[in-house]
């Protein structure tokens, strides 16, 4: 776990660094009142990702365990880390799953699992057992038949409390283009960081070894300098310079951790639109080419799924494009998919669940003709469908919560933030920002950012931001 250097923290930061002493409290209830009972269950929730982990976790008795497991408050980041849980939890134990396994997969939420892990993973697991079938064909019965999802629900098909948390950076305009703000699922609410040291706009944004990156742009002219702020100890540093300026281009991330890998794509560079794509990660810490896209373009959408990414719509001159691209970063090559249904620039890709959604933008050029219908790509037979349209088109920001795609802002500078129901195809309002804005990137933080010490953050880390710059 991480906890982010800010005084304030002390107090949490001692919290989490005595993981056992909760858990203690659990495994020996009977000599805690009911008080430090249930702060230990608030704490245990909170921190699930690392506690379970741990050896006097797998020594909760049943009871405690299902207590767990069985809470709409349970921070997890993918539900496969409960049913894991699960397994663990029984094997350390000596309970054979062929007649245990059914007691507590009852309050694993498979149906929010993927097709291809229900098949691999927990088919595998609930085989021999008679009484954990059913709700394995339930899972899979949710996959198989998505337009019947509205009568298939239980609660397994219920998603756990979002305890994610998304920065919003950047903009179209210089006014809020050094604005940040931060989303706490939890809290369903925006706050706003103290502005950083970033005059650029129309940038790539990336968040990699505990560092916002501000990548490219345009700052008077093209950009192609590259500056990290990082956000556990505050450190501001200019690193290698992208091989060329570029603006209105795509950023790809792929991997986690010390093994990310950034990919900047395309975009707008001083004699127009690029189809470059220079590649950094930690160990070169420089960016070097790869192969090129198979036209020109700037002003698209991208997304990632695995180790593919998806470039979809843009321009170049008056060229205006529905047609999508794949890079497959191990292979280093570029494949044709299908087109989308409608001309698409200046708009965000969301990959969410099995699909991925081309959200928002215009039809032609930018501020013109807002682009309100939505697509959704299936990838397992290349097809685009057009599914809802949305309140407000215009550049908006997107990113994924619980699987579902979401949006920010967009056109008139707006506040606005919704999430989309893919069962009842429907918007559902969040919380607003606080600066409206167009153009703006949305990255999603690590789960494993202590979510205790996030309030304290919101506050306290944008006096980290005014660090002098390192130049490396």
């Amino acid at each position: 776990m991480r906890v982010l250097r800010v005084d304030t923290t002390y107090v949490y930061g001692k919290m989490c660094e005595n993981n056992p002493v909760w858990l203690t409290v659990l495994l020996y209830s009977n000599q805690y009142d009911e008080n430090q009972i249930v702060k230990a269950f608030e704490f245990a929730r909170c921190h699930f990702m690392e506690i379970q982990l741990k050896d006097d976790f797998l020594q909760l008795k049943r009871e405690f365990f299902v207590r767990l497991i069985e809470s709409d408050d349970l921070n997890v980041y993918s539900e496969s880390v409960v049913f894991e849980s699960v397994t663990r939890w029984l094997a350390y134990n000596h309970l054979n799953p062929t007649t245990e396994l059914h007691f507590l997969i009852e309050f694993v939420r498979l149906p929010l699992l993927s097709a291809e892990y229900l098949l691999s993973v927990v088919e595998p697991s609930t085989f021999p057992s008679t009484e954990s079938r059913p709700y394995f064909l339930e899972a899979l019965r949710y996959h198989l038949f998505p337009d019947q999802r509205s009568a298939l629900t239980s609660p397994r098909t219920k998603p756990r409390k979002s305890f994610q948390k998304f920065l919003a950076v950047g903009s179209f305009h210089v006014s809020t283009a050094d604005v940040v703000e931060i989303y706490d699922a939890s809290s369903y609410s925006w706050n706003r960081l103290k502005k950083i040291s970033n005059s650029k706009i129309r940038f790539g944004a990336a968040f990699v070894d505990d560092s916002l990156m501000i990548i490219g742009g345009i700052d008077k002219a093209t950009s192609n300098t590259v500056t990290s702020y990082n956000l556990t100890n505050g450190r501001v540093t200019t690193i290698a310079p992208l091989q060329e300026s570029r603006y209105n281009f795509g950023i790809a991330v792929i991997g986690k951790g010390r093994s990310a890998v950034v990919y900047a794509i395309g975009g707008m560079g001083e004699n127009g639109a690029l189809k470059t794509v220079e590649r950094w990660d930690l160990v070169n810490r420089t960016w070097s080419y790869v192969m090129p896209m198979i036209i020109n373009r700037e002003a698209f959408g991208v997304a990632t799924v695995g180790d593919e990414v998806y470039v979809a719509g843009g321009r170049d001159k008056n060229q205006f494009f529905n047609s999508v691209v794949v890079y497959n970063v191990k292979a280093d090559r570029w494949q044709i998919k299908s087109s989308m249904n409608r001309t698409r620039t200046y708009f965000n890709l969301a990959a969410a669940g099995e699909y991925i959604y081309a959200i928002g933008g215009y039809k032609e050029d930018y501020g013109k003709d807002p682009q309100l219908e939505m697509e959704r790509y299936d990838p397992r037979i290349d097809t685009w469908m057009l599914i809802s349209k949305i309140p407000f088109g215009g550049w908006v920001g997107v990113g994924t919560l619980r699987n579902r795609p979401f949006y920010v802002g967009g056109v008139s500078d707006n506040t606005s933030v919704a999430e989309f129901d893919p069962v009842k195809k429907v918007w559902n309002n969040l919380a607003s920002l606080g600066v409206g804005r167009q153009n703006v990137t949305v990255i999603e933080l690590p789960w494993d950012y202590d979510i205790c010490i996030m309030d304290t953050l919101y506050v306290k880390i944008t006096n980290l931001f005014q660090s002098n710059i390192v130049t490396k």
